[in-house]
C-alpha cells in the first residue's frame, strides 16, 4: 500500500457543515491545488455524520494514506474524539504535515497546534453561499493561499510507512470502543482545550433579570399546561 490522498480534511461533522466542507471548501481547494500540483489532487472528506463500526477501518486507512491533513478548527472541533485523534495521529508523523484553518471561534489552541500558522476562514463558513458574490471571491482567494501552503507541505512527504495503516486502524477502533463505553480516549501528543462554556446573554447577566426571566418562563409553562388540560 502507498499514499492514496494528498490531503485529509479533518473537521467536525455536522448536518450543515458537512455540505459546506464538501461542496465549497473541498471544491475550491481541489481547483487551486490542481494549479499548484499540475495534476488533479486527491482530497478526502469524510461525509458520515455518525461513524459506525463498519467504517472504523476505512477511516483509519484513509487517514494513514494521506500525505497531510487540514484541520478545520471550530469551537466544537476538540469535543469530537474522531477529530482529536485524526489530528493526533498526523502530528505524530512529524512537523509541517498539519495545516490548520480557523472556521469558527477557537480559543486556547493546544500546543503543538498553536505553533502552526493558521488561516482565518471564519467569515467564509456559511450554511448558504452565493458563488457570484464578493465574499465568495475572497473565500476563493483565501483557499488559494492555503493551496500554496499545501503544495509545499506535500511536495516532499515522508516515505510512506506501511505500519501507519495498522496504527491508524487500531487507534480508530479504540476511539470507537471508548465512545461506546462512555470513556473518551485521550490523545497522546496534546491536551484538548475544555469545551466552550455557555455564555449568559448580557441582558441576563444581572441576577434580577435572570430571576425575572425564569419567572416568565415558569408562567408560560403553567399557561401551557392549563391550556392543554382545558
Amino acid at each position: 500500500m502507498t499514499y492514496r490522498h494528498d490531503i485529509f480534511i479533518s473537521y467536525r461533522r455536522q448536518l450543515l457543515w458537512t455540505p459546506w466542507t464538501r461542496d465549497h471548501f473541498k471544491a475550491l481547494l481541489s481547483a487551486h491545488l490542481q494549479a499548484e500540483l499540475g495534476r488533479a489532487p486527491e482530497v478526502f472528506v469524510d461525509e458520515r455524520i455518525e461513524i459506525g463500526q463498519d467504517w472504523v477501518d476505512e477511516l483509519g486507512t484513509h487517514l494513514a494514506t494521506a500525505k497531510a491533513l487540514i484541520a478545520a478548527l471550530s469551537g466544537d472541533y476538540f469535543t469530537s474524539p474522531w477529530c482529536v485523534h485524526e489530528l493526533d495521529l498526523m502530528l505524530g508523523r512529524g512537523r509541517g504535515l498539519v495545516i490548520p484553518i480557523i472556521v469558527h471561534n477557537c480559543e486556547n489552541l493546544p500546543s503543538p497546534v498553536d505553533l502552526a500558522q493558521s488561516a482565518d476562514f471564519k467569515d467564509y463558513r456559511r450554511t448558504h453561499m452565493a458563488k457570484d458574490g464578493d465574499t465568495y471571491a475572497k473565500f476563493s482567494d483565501a483557499v488559494a493561499r492555503v493551496a500554496r501552503a499545501i503544495g509545499r507541505a506535500i511536495a516532499d512527504p515522508p516515505a510512506f510507512n506501511a505500519s501507519w495503516v495498522a496504527i491508524c486502524r487500531a487507534r480508530m477502533q479504540l476511539v470507537y470502543d471508548a465512545g461506546k463505553a462512555g470513556a473518551p480516549l485521550p490523545p497522546t501528543l496534546f491536551t484538548p482545550p475544555p469545551a466552550p462554556a455557555f455564555r449568559t446573554p448580557p441582558r441576563l447577566q444581572n441576577s434580577g433579570n435572570l430571576i425575572e426571566a425564569e419567572a416568565v418562563l415558569q408562567r408560560a409553562l403553567e399557561i401551557s399546561v392549563e391550556s392543554y388540560g382545558a
